[in-house]
């Protein structure tokens, strides 16, 4: 797939709030083609929230990379102070095939192998700003490798 058709969902997930964001590789992490915050508690499930996000937009995902406030095991995450959880094959079902990665919100943002490069290049005021999760998540999941390490 050239980079031209690829499109990232990226999410910062947590019990307050989840925040998603569309991006392209050629736009980069700084400049989502769309952007939208749900309040978390509101909905069952994070396939929930994404189907709403998604919902009137001509697009097909090609691949997502969410940071989960909570801990990440083998695909799966509780998300804290929430009942429901994420799943990165039942989101990969709902986005008919696309492959998605779930990060513990912390490692979206300092992911040493990853973003040390980045956060070189990001001013300090960018990293504590509280929008940095998504940020994370959508350069990870730019990142030509993100597939499936």
């Amino acid at each position: 797939m050239s980079n031209g058709n690829r499109l990232l969902l990226a999410g910062d997930i947590g019990g307050t709030k989840t925040t998603l964001a569309l991006f392209t590789p050629e736009a980069g992490p700084r400049h989502p083609l769309a952007q939208a915050t749900f309040p978390s508690g509101e909905h069952g499930s994070l396939e929930n929230i994404v189907a709403q996000f998604l919902t009137g937009k001509n697009v097909r995902v090609t691949e997502a990379s969410f940071g989960v406030a909570g801990p990440v095991v083998q695909g799966r995450a509780q998300v804290t102070n929430l009942p429901w959880g994420a799943d990165e094959h039942s989101l990969s079902r709902a986005l008919d095939g696309a492959p998605v990665r779930l990060l513990n919100d912390l490692d979206a943002i300092a992911h040493k192998g990853r973003f040390a490069g980045m956060l070189a290049r990001v001013p300090l005021h960018v990293i504590l700003n509280p929008q940095v999760a998504l940020l994370g998540a959508a350069c990870h999941g730019l990142e030509p490798e993100m597939a499936h390490d």
